[in-house]
C-alpha cells in the first residue's frame, strides 16, 4: 500500500475524522442523531458480545482497527487477554487514550493497520466503519494484512454496510476526491474465499427505522422514545432472531450495516 493514490486517500480519510471528530462515545458517526446513536451502540454492543462469548476460552491477543473512541475496544477488553487499539486520527486517539485509561489489557497505538508491526500474532481482529471506503484492491490488501497476521482459527469480525445486490459507488460528502464503495453479501462471500477465510455468519447489526416514522419523532423532539430500555431490548431480540434464521431484510432501506463473522481456515 504505498501507492500515491493510496496514501492521498488514507491521508484524506484521517484529515476527514481529525476535523469532524464523533458526536459521542455511543456515535459510529459524526452527525447521527445522538439518541438513534445510542440505541444503535447499545444493540450493536450486544450482538458483538454475542458473537465473542461464543469462544469458550479468551482471546490470548485481539486488534481493534479504527478503534475511534473505543466503543468496541472496551467489548474485546473482557474477552482478550491483550487488546491493541489502533486509531490513526490523533484528535480521536487522544479521546480514545482517556476512555481506555483503567483498561490495563488495553494497549493504545496512534497508527493504521499499514504501519502497525508487532511480532505476536492475534486471535481476533475487529475492522468498524472502515473497508466501505476503500476501493476493491485496497480492501483485499488491508484484509491481507490482516489475515497474515492472524493465527489459525482466528476470528475476524467486520462491521460494515452493504446493498442488496452488485456494487454502488457514491461520491464522499465528507472525503475530498472519496467514494463511498457498498457491497453486496456475494462480493464479501467471493473476498473471504480468496483470502482463505471460513465467512460463519453475516447478519444485521443495526436497527431498520422507518423513514416516516423517526421523521415524525424528530420533528416533535421524541427521538428520546428511542432510547428506552424496552425499545432497545426489544431491537436486539428481533436482530437476534433474525440472524438464528439467516435472515437479512433491508426494510426500504437501500443500505443497512452488518456484522461479518470470518474464519482463518
Amino acid at each position: 500500500m504505498s501507492h500515491p493514490e493510496t496514501e492521498g486517500l488514507k491521508g484524506s480519510i484521517i484529515k476527514y475524522w481529525n476535523g469532524a471528530g464523533l458526536c459521542s462515545f455511543d456515535s459510529s458517526t459524526s452527525i447521527k442523531d445522538p439518541n438513534i446513536a445510542s440505541c444503535d451502540n447499545y444493540v450493536e454492543s450486544r450482538l458483538l458480545e454475542n458473537i465473542l462469548t461464543q469462544d469458550q476460552e479468551k482471546y490470548v491477543a485481539g486488534i481493534d482497527v479504527g478503534a475511534g473512541l473505543g466503543r468496541f475496544t472496551v467489548i474485546m477488553a473482557n474477552h482478550c487477554r491483550h487488546v491493541y487499539a489502533i486509531e490513526p486520527a490523533t484528535r480521536l486517539f487522544e479521546k480514545l487514550k482517556n476512555n481506555c485509561k483503567n483498561l490495563m489489557n488495553v494497549e493504545v497505538i496512534n497508527t493504521d493497520l499499514e504501519t502497525f508491526n508487532i511480532k505476536t500474532r492475534y486471535d481476533l481482529a475487529i475492522v468498524s466503519g472502515i473497508l466501505y471506503l476503500y476501493p476493491d484492491e485496497m480492501v483485499i490488501s488491508f484484509l491481507k494484512d490482516i489475515v497474515n497476521k492472524m493465527n489459525k482459527n482466528g476470528t475476524l469480525v467486520i462491521r460494515d454496510f452493504i446493498v442488496n445486490s452488485g456494487v454502488r459507488q457514491i461520491p464522499s460528502k465528507y472525503i475530498d476526491g472519496g467514494l463511498c464503495y457498498y457491497r453486496d453479501s456475494y462480493y464479501w462471500g467471493g473476498a473471504a474465499k480468496t483470502l482463505g477465510l471460513n465467512q460463519i455468519n453475516m447478519f444485521q447489526c443495526s436497527p431498520c427505522y422507518t423513514p416516516i416514522y423517526m421523521n415524525f419523532l424528530a420533528k416533535l423532539h421524541l427521538t428520546t422514545l428511542v432510547g428506552r430500555q424496552s425499545v432497545k431490548d426489544y431491537l436486539v431480540k428481533r436482530l437476534e432472531s433474525k440472524q438464528r434464521r439467516r435472515i437479512i431484510t433491508f426494510c426500504n432501506q437501500e443500505i443497512i450495516t452488518v456484522f461479518m463473522v470470518m474464519k482463518k481456515i
